[in-house]
């Protein structure tokens, strides 16, 4: 677990290993005080960058790479790590810490998830303290995929390729109930180990009435989504199109974190996967869909198939381990209609070349919140 304290442009880092029955405490300073001017300004840009829809990649690239030099440091010293659980603090929130970097002397870049299996975020002790954790899934929950595609949201123009693989998949026999309008929402969601919700939304980090779902003309609050939905299935959770918000009004001594991501995860969701900033629609579409085909494929979790996913887009392993027409073609368990959608999703984004998604502004984007 590394904990990240912000004050007054310093940087401190609390960090908790388990080591059998044992639990290893180390204090470090990422950014010092006398860093701290400097640091506290390239946020300052960075958090206007963000505010104003337009995020500044080259000033974030200089704050991730001054925590990075020092925490991976650390973390490749210890080895390697099977589960990394990142709590930030403050205005760190809107940080995708899980991309911090450093360059060696060969001039090689490394990342954080070449240090961890997985990686996770937290809010500290308030999803604890007030998340509603329902037993271990049961016969009686269902094994249901809820997948909610915003018809209303025109501008989304990934949302139909998105549409016609839940159809695939649905005509084909897999349990997947297909919401496209507020009214066919289901009133009970106990039923549900998946749930992909398509729709614009908006997660600020310190305010609960800056964080909400865009639905068909309705906004749902994170507020009402903590106090009132009833997650017992306790799905992993994907939230296709959302944004990160910020409201400068608030003080940036407020503590509390009021995300739409914790929202979900005092519901009851185990997982809430989603994004920082706007990506592209092919990226966006690609993203929802291989997330979920990484867990099917390899058994895995989905803190540890977001990491295959991002690592995937840097490294151009994306293109290659994308099915052929061959595969698709002759597999047994679609039908032919089915067969043409898919290789028209498969075909538009084999066009690409394999680094397409490479840079931070593409692969950064997408986090894991929970644990």
């Amino acid at each position: 677990i590394c904990s990240f304290y912000y004050r007054e442009g310093s940087v401190w880092m609390l960090m908790v290993r388990n080591i059998g029955s044992q639990a290893i405490f180390s204090f470090i300073n990422v950014v010092a005080p006398k860093e701290g001017t400097q640091f506290q300004a390239e946020l300052a840009k960075y958090t206007q960058s963000l505010v104003i829809g337009q995020p500044d990649f080259h000033t974030l690239r200089h704050i991730l790479d001054r925590i990075g030099s020092v925490l991976l440091s650390r973390l490749c010293f210890l080895g390697p790590v099977d589960w990394l659980i990142i709590i930030p603090h403050r205005i760190l929130n809107i940080l995708p810490l899980h991309a911090c970097g450093d360059t060696d002397r060969r001039g090689t870049r490394h990342f954080l998830d070449e240090c961890a299996k997985s990686i996770t975020y937290s809010s500290s002790l308030l999803e604890l303290q007030y998340g509603r954790w329902w037993p271990a899934r049961a016969e009686t929950i269902g094994n249901r995929y809820l997948a909610v595609v915003d018809a209303a949201a025109k501008d989304l123009m990934w949302l139909r390729a998105e549409r016609a693989y839940f159809e695939v998949l649905r005509g084909d026999g897999f349990p997947v109930d297909l919401v496209q309008n507020f009214h066919e929402l289901p009133a009970d969601l106990h039923r549900y180990a998946r749930i992909s919700w398509s729709s614009h939304a908006s997660s600020c980090c310190n305010s609960w009435g800056e964080s909400f779902l865009a639905f068909d003309g309705h906004r749902i609050n994170a507020l009402s989504i903590a106090q009132n939905w009833e997650l017992r299935g306790t799905p992993d959770l994907t939230l296709a199109a959302c944004n990160t918000a910020l409201d400068l009004s608030i003080s940036d001594g407020m503590d509390e974190y009021c995300g739409l991501d914790l929202a979900f995860r005092i519901a009851g969701a185990r997982f809430v996967a989603g994004s920082l900033w706007p990506v592209r629609d092919d990226l966006a579409a690609y993203a929802n869909m291989a997330i979920w085909q990484f867990e099917q494929r390899y058994g895995i979790s989905m803190p540890e198939a977001m990491v295959l996913l991002q690592q995937d887009l840097r490294s151009g392993a994306w293109l290659t381990n994308m099915p052929t027409e061959r595969q698709i073609r002759t597999a047994s368990n679609l039908s032919p209609n089915s067969k043409e959608v898919m290789w028209g999703i498969v075909k538009s984004l084999r066009r690409l070349p394999a680094n397409e998604f490479k840079s931070e502004r593409d692969w950064a984007t997408f986090r894991c919140f929970g644990g």
